[in-house]
Order: C-alpha cells, then sequence, then structure tokens
C-alpha cells in the first residue's frame, strides 16, 4: 500500500489551492522491468 499526499499553491505555501490524497495497492515486484 502507498499513500501520496499532494498540495498545490501559487506564490505563498501558506495558502494553499488545492490538496489531493491518493491510495495505491503496489504489488510485490518478481522481476526487474526491461
Amino acid at each position: 500500500m502507498t499513500n501520496v499526499a499532494i498540495t498545490a499553491w501559487q506564490g505563498n505555501p501558506d495558502e494553499p489551492i488545492a490538496t489531493a490524497r491518493a491510495h495505491f495497492k503496489i504489488e510485490e515486484m518478481t522481476s526487474p522491468l526491461k
């Protein structure tokens, strides 16, 4: 399980204009990608 949090702002990080949260179920890889 992977959790991701995102915050977007314009000019000032203390004044966010958007936030998002996502949760991903990621399976373990058995071999490297080619």
